[in-house]
């Protein structure tokens, strides 16, 4: 498994703001890093930081800024998260993981590390889980439990469907089944989620599949086909059970009586388990198809972080091949995250954000504007091809004679669009 974290560079600054001068000036140095916005400056401030006693507002105006400039680079928004929790700020650690999230939502590990804060939190009876002041000790962890469920299953919707997410689903099993959730869940709950996790989990094309598919059948073989299954699906597989067989036992002569055989017969239960893992295997071998068609691409990814050094022609090359693959064989939901992932290695490559628009905008114009909105105001503010592209999206998007002439749009603004879309001016 690839880490995601951005590499910190060797960096050789002047002595003027070498920390090791006693008259550093952090105040100035930052001025000077705010002006200059450069990546390597940047990361020694913020090394800075980690070895320096600092004021807690200071820190935060300096990741602030940093991550507003760099925001994929996720070890960056752990970092800031620590910093808070040192000064016993759980409000802020939170705000600044669902900030991370929101920028990074495909990053597996920052997931993880929001999840770990909140778990940590609920063990410890700290997570206040909304409820009144007299709610009993089980109703707080109930509602504990609950929220580190709807955080994992936030998680699986945002980054689940990454090659390499495999931790996201497999933790999220343990901790559902490391939990006394059984008496609360009312039906066996508690294994019917597990079960639907792990259906979801066999589709999906994953590193680990095949671990996967095993840990489902040791599941299956611990747990009651009844409790995992909804009424109606338990009685459609144990008549599909049933009939097996009665069919097998006819083909081999065996007698029956009233459908059930006579001699040599296995346990019921035995035979609907078999039942459901046969089912899931017909999934898991249409997604081992899938993972074979994409292992190459995915064994060939040296970089899956982001980082200001441009990558080699290879690595670049394999980026673009494996987005043109996707976008011919794969889903719509499958070309979304592998253009997320690679707009995190490639955030700095403005044709992969503008391959990344004009695939969507055959799909979602507000997820166009999202496209375009951080590839112009966040990682490529000064490519004049990506800001015009997003003009001329935009200018598609509005029917300019019809609002001209209610008076919406401003005369000036008209003048403007009618000289882009001049002869001379395409020339």
């Amino acid at each position: 498994m690839q880490s995601t974290f951005v590499q910190e560079s060797s960096v050789n600054h002047s002595t003027e703001y070498s920390t090791e001068n006693e008259e550093f000036d952090l105040e100035k140095y930052f001025t000077y890093v705010r002006e200059n916005s450069d990546f390597d400056s940047w990361t020694y401030l913020l090394h800075y930081l980690e070895q320096n006693t600092v004021p807690i507002a200071t820190i935060r105006e300096i990741f602030d800024h940093f991550l507003s400039k760099f925001p994929y680079c996720f070890g960056y928004w752990k970092k800031y998260a620590d910093f808070e929790a040192i000064h016993s700020n759980p409000k802020r650690v939170e705000a600044i993981f669902e900030r991370g999230v929101t920028a990074i939502s495909p990053c597996v590990d920052l997931w993880l590390f929001y999840i770990d804060f909140v778990r940590e939190r609920v063990a410890n009876g700290e997570e206040d889980g909304g409820g009144g002041a007299g709610e009993s000790h089980e109703e707080k962890d109930s509602q504990g439990q609950d929220r580190v469920v709807k955080l994992f299953e936030r998680a699986i919707e945002a980054a689940g469907r990454d090659f390499q997410a495999d931790r996201i689903w497999t933790q999220f099993i343990e901790y559902l089944r490391q939990q006394g959730l059984e008496e609360g869940f009312e039906g066996g709950r508690k294994s019917r989620k597990m079960f639907e996790i792990y259906q979801q989990l066999i589709s999906i094309p994953m590193s680990q599949h095949s671990q996967h598919l095993e840990a489902f059948k040791t599941f299956i073989g611990q747990n009651d086909p009844g409790a995992m299954l909804s009424q109606e699906q338990y009685e459609a597989v144990k008549a599909e059970a049933k009939k097996r067989v009665t069919d097998s036992a006819e083909a081999s002569g065996t007698k029956t009586i009233n459908g059930r055989v006579t001699e040599g017969d296995n346990s019921e239960v035995a035979r609907i388990r078999l039942v459901i893992i046969e089912r899931q295997q017909e999934v898991y071998r249409k997604t081992e198809t899938e993972v074979l068609k994409r292992i190459h691409f995915e064994n060939n990814i040296k970089r899956s972080y982001f980082h200001v050094t441009p990558l080699d022609k290879a690595q670049l090359k394999n980026w673009k091949s494996y987005i043109d693959f996707e976008i011919e064989n794969g889903t719509h939901a499958s070309i979304v995250v592998l253009f997320e992932r690679c707009c995190i290695a490639c955030a700095l490559y403005e044709d992969i954000w503008l391959k990344y628009a004009k695939y969507m905008q055959l799909h979602d114009v507000e997820a166009t504007r999202a496209i375009y909105k951080r590839a112009c105001t966040i990682h490529l503010p000064l490519k004049a091809d990506l800001h015009l592209a997003w003009a001329f999206f935009e200018e598609n998007q509005v029917d300019y004679d019809r609002l001209r002439s209610r008076g919406i749009v401003p005369k000036s603004l008209v003048r403007r669009l009618s000289l882009a879309q001049s002869p001379s001016r395409s020339r």
